[in-house]
């Protein structure tokens, strides 16, 4: 998850979340949303000059069984942790060939366990197993995002006119859903594709488009199962004339981070149940959000201690905790007492 150019590939760092507090400016149509209040730290990784477990710019956070995986773009690898976050190992090294990675962004885990790694500066996305022995190498022309079908198969976000998704097997790519002829989908650079899931198991695709700062839910077979908005009513024009300032700043501020549209929305990773997405609506609320798929719902993220900000790089839900990558500070896990 970095901002990163190579190649066919153009990604934007997949798992960033930033929680900048409890604070809303009072005009977001948002206040009937259920909140969830993270408590305290359970699990810490600081960042010290000292330690160089962690190089201090995280920018995705995937949970794979009872193993967490950090990319690190600027060390060209990507770390496995547990969850109480004691070093298990990495997968890759600075290179261009085979089982090398040159910054790597996007990191997706397939059904059967594999670890798919987009890498900008390779113009590529590579899958690994769990130890580091390479796979496979897929290099889809217009390839921005990825998320796994199986082992073997995967969506990827295209640039062929008429459809926003392709399918690729063997490096084959073929249509994927609904036929989507709107070209600022299409030609955006800033377009994210994430595992979920059904609460009955049925696997599912989140597209998360720029066109209207939503995201569509696609089975296996690319059905539409359900259009998400934003949780909030104000539209897409009222958000970027209402802040048209503070997406630039913060745009400047984020160069390299996951950001959908010029800083309109940032995105941590799935739960590995599929249920949990944390998505960040700058112009919508200055607020973080969990969107739970198996119940449509969005719920309103704070800290118990509402004049702390926690500005993190990736996120992702992992049993009853959140994990962030807070920049240059280190990985923290908070409680969050999670519904049912």
């Amino acid at each position: 998850m970095r901002h990163v150019l190579g190649g066919p590939v153009l990604r934007a760092p997949i798992l960033v979340l930033l929680l900048a507090g409890a604070a809303c400016d009072g005009t977001v149509e948002d206040l009937g949303l259920p909140e969830l209040v993270l408590g305290d730290v359970v699990h810490a990784l600081p960042v010290t000059l000292e330690d160089s477990t962690l190089y201090g710019s995280g920018a995705d956070l995937v949970p794979h069984g009872e193993l967490l995986l950090v990319s690190e773009s600027p060390r060209h690898r990507v770390t496995v942790l547990d969850t109480a976050l004691h070093l298990r190992g990495r997968i890759g090294r600075e290179g261009r060939g085979p089982g090398e990675l040159r910054y790597p962004s996007d990191v997706e885990v397939t059904p059967g366990g594999l670890v798919a790694v987009v890498e900008g500066g390779n113009g590529r996305f590579s899958v690994f197993s769990i130890d580091g022995q390479v796979a496979a190498i897929y290099r889809p022309m217009g390839q921005r995002a990825i998320a796994a079908l199986s082992d073997t198969s995967f969506v990827v976000t295209s640039s062929t006119e008429g459809h926003a998704l392709e399918r690729l097997t063997s490096n084959t790519l073929s249509p994927f859903g609904p036929p989507d002829t709107n070209d600022e989908d299409r030609r955006s650079d800033f377009q994210y594709l994430l595992p979920a899931r059904l609460e009955d198991g049925t696997p599912l695709v989140a597209h998360l488009r720029s066109s209207d700062l939503s995201f569509r839910l696609l089975d296996h077979s690319g059905h539409l199962i359900r259009d998400v908005p934003p949780p909030t009513q104000r539209s897409e024009e009222d958000l970027l004339r209402a802040n048209a300032h503070e997406v630039e700043r913060t745009s400047r501020a984020l160069g390299d981070a996951r950001v959908l549209d010029s800083s309109a929305i940032t995105v941590g990773q799935t739960s590995s149940d599929g249920r949990w997405i944390p998505v960040f609506y700058h112009e919508v609320a200055d607020r973080p959000y969990l969107y739970d798929v198996w119940r449509d719902r969005w719920y309103r993220l704070r800290h118990s201690d509402v004049a702390k900000a926690l500005p993190a790089r990736a996120s992702v839900v992992i049993g009853n905790a959140l994990y962030v990558y807070e920049q240059q500070a280190g990985i923290f896990a908070y409680e969050l007492d999670l519904p049912h």
